[in-house]
C-alpha cells in the first residue's frame, strides 16, 4: 500500500527532529549516569541513603507543587498560542500559584524530610543544614517547572536541550573531580545540586521572556483554572509522591539505611528512562495537546506514542537483564550478589515509567477523572509493604519497590477509558 504523501511529509518532518533530540539527551543522560554512578562508588552506605533521602523528598516537593499545572498551562496555552498578552496572563498566574502552593509544600516536606533523616541516623544539626540547602533549591526549581512548560507549549526543543546539557555538564564537571579527591559528602552534592537549579532556571527564563511578559496582570479566571485542576489532581497527584516516600521511609524503618542504599543504587540504572520521558514531555506531551483531532484521531495518536514508549522500556528491561552481572560490578564491591534485584528493580523502573507516561498523556488533554481511585489502591499497597514483604530482605524489598507501579498504571488506564470516551461523545456532538 502506497503512502500518502501527507504522512510521508510528516514522517520526513519529525524524524530529523527526534534524532537530534535523542542524540542529544542521551549524551545528557550519560554524563548523569557516569556522575550518578561516580556518586555511589564514592559514598557509604549511610550516607548515600541520606542523600537519596534529600533528593527524592526535593522530587517530591516538586511533583506535590505542580499538581496538574502543566496540564492546564499546556491545554489552555495551545488556545492562546497566538494572543501574546493573554499568553503572558496565564503564565504568570500558573507561576505565582505554583509559588504559593510551593511554601505549603516546603513547609510540609521539610518536616517530613527532617523525620526521615534522622530515623536513618542523620544528626539533627546535620539534618536541618541538609533541610536548608534542600530550601534553597527547591526555589529555582518552582521557576523553571512553569518555564519549561512554555518552551514546549511552543515546541522550543533546542533551548530545553541547551539547558538540560549545559546542567548536566556542569554538574558533571563539579562532581567528578570531588569524587577522584574523595571529597563528595552529601553537603558538598548539595550545594551542586543548588548551583545547577539556579542556572537551568536563568537560562530558561531568559529565552521565555522574549514571548511571554512576566509583569504582565492575571486574569482571575486563570486563578480559578488552576485552582479546578488543583483539586481534581491532588487526589491522586498527593499519594503517588506520597508512594515514593513511603517506600524510602519503609526500607529505612524497617530494612535499615544499607537495604535503603541497596535499592536506591539498583535504581540508578533506571536513569535510562531519562531520554524516553524527555522526548515524551518535551514532544509528545506537547504533539497530543496541541491536536486537534477528536475521537479515534486523538486516540490513534496517543497509541502511536504509549506504544513506541513501551516497546523502548521493554528493551531497556532486556538489556539490563542480559548485562545484569556487569551493572552490578560498576556499582562497587558493597553491591555484589545483587543481579536479580537488580533485574527486579528494572522490570518495576519500567513498569512506573510506563505508568508516568500514561499521566503524562492523560494530563495533556485533561483526562483526571476517576484519578482519585489511586487512593485507596496506594493504600492496599502500604499494607502490602507492612504485612506481605520482609523489608530487611534486599530481593522482597525491589519485589515491593517494583509493585509500586500496579495502583499508577491501574488508575490510569481507567482515566484513559473514561477521557476516550469523552473524546468520542464530544466528537458526536460536533457532528
Amino acid at each position: 500500500m502506497r503512502q500518502s504523501p501527507r504522512r510521508f511529509s510528516g514522517f520526513k518532518k519529525w524524524t530529523p527532529i527526534l534524532l537530534k533530540f535523542v542524540s542529544t539527551q542521551g549524551i545528557v543522560q550519560i554524563l548523569a549516569f557516569v556522575t550518578g554512578l561516580a556518586i555511589v562508588g564514592a559514598m557509604d552506605k549511610e550516607s548515600y541513603a541520606h542523600y537519596t533521602v534529600i533528593v527524592a523528598l526535593l522530587a517530591a516537593m516538586t511533583a506535590l507543587s505542580e499538581s496538574g499545572l502543566s496540564s492546564v498551562l499546556l491545554s489552555m496555552g495551545g488556545r492562546f498560542r497566538n494572543d501574546r498578552l493573554r499568553m503572558s496572563s496565564l503564565f504568570v498566574g500558573g507561576l505565582r500559584f505554583r509559588r504559593k502552593l510551593g511554601v505549603a509544600v516546603g513547609v510540609l516536606g521539610n518536616l517530613v524530610l527532617l523525620l526521615a533523616l534522622i530515623q536513618t541516623g542523620s544528626s539533627l544539626v546535620a539534618s536541618l543544614l541538609f533541610a536548608l540547602l534542600a530550601t534553597l533549591t527547591f526555589i529555582p526549581i518552582l521557576s523553571k517547572g512553569v518555564y519549561q512548560v512554555h518552551l514546549r507549549l511552543v515546541q522550543d526543543v533546542k533551548t530545553l536541550q541547551r539547558v538540560a546539557l549545559a546542567s548536566a555538564t556542569v554538574r558533571f564537571a563539579l562532581v567528578m573531580p570531588l569524587v577522584m579527591l574523595r571529597h563528595a559528602d552529601v553537603f558538598v552534592l548539595l550545594v551542586i545540586g543548588l548551583v545547577t537549579a539556579i542556572l537551568e532556571a536563568a537560562l530558561l527564563k531568559r529565552k521565555s521572556n522574549r514571548e511571554i511578559d512576566y509583569s504582565a496582570p492575571v486574569l482571575q479566571a486563570d486563578v480559578r483554572r488552576f485552582s479546578k485542576s488543583l483539586k481534581q489532581t491532588m487526589p491522586m497527584n498527593f499519594p503517588f509522591v506520597l508512594q515514593g516516600q513511603l517506600l524510602y521511609l519503609f526500607l529505612g524503618l524497617v530494612g535499615g539505611a544499607f537495604v535503603l542504599a541497596d535499592i536506591a543504587a539498583l535504581s540508578r540504572f533506571g536513569l535510562v528512562f531519562a531520554v524516553l520521558n524527555a522526548v515524551l514531555t518535551d514532544i509528545g506531551a506537547g504533539l497530543l495537546a496541541r491536536s486537534g483531532a477528536a475521537g479515534s484521531g486523538v486516540l490513534r495518536l496517543y497509541a502511536k506514542v504509549l506504544g513506541a514508549y513501551s516497546l523502548c522500556a521493554v528493551f531497556l528491561v532486556a538489556v539490563v537483564a542480559i548485562f545484569a552481572d556487569f551493572l552490578v560490578h560498576v556499582l562497587g564491591p558493597q553491591y555484589a550478589g545483587l543481579e536479580l534485584p537488580l533485574i527486579v528493580v528494572a522490570v518495576g523502573s519500567a513498569s512506573i515509567n510506563i505508568g508516568n507516561a500514561l499521566v503524562t498523556l492523560n494530563h495533556s488533554r485533561g483526562w483526571l477523572k476517576w484519578s482519585w481511585i489511586f487512593l485507596p489502591m496506594t493504600a492496599l499497597w502500604c499494607l502490602s509493604g507492612l504485612f506481605w514483604f520482609d523489608l530487611g530482605n534486599v530481593f522482597e524489598a525491589a519485589l515491593f519497590m517494583a509493585s509500586q507501579a500496579v495502583p499508577l498504571l491501574v488508575t490510569q488506564f481507567i482515566c484513559l477509558l473514561s477521557g476516550s470516551r469523552l473524546e468520542f461523545t464530544r466528537r458526536a456532538a460536533d457532528t
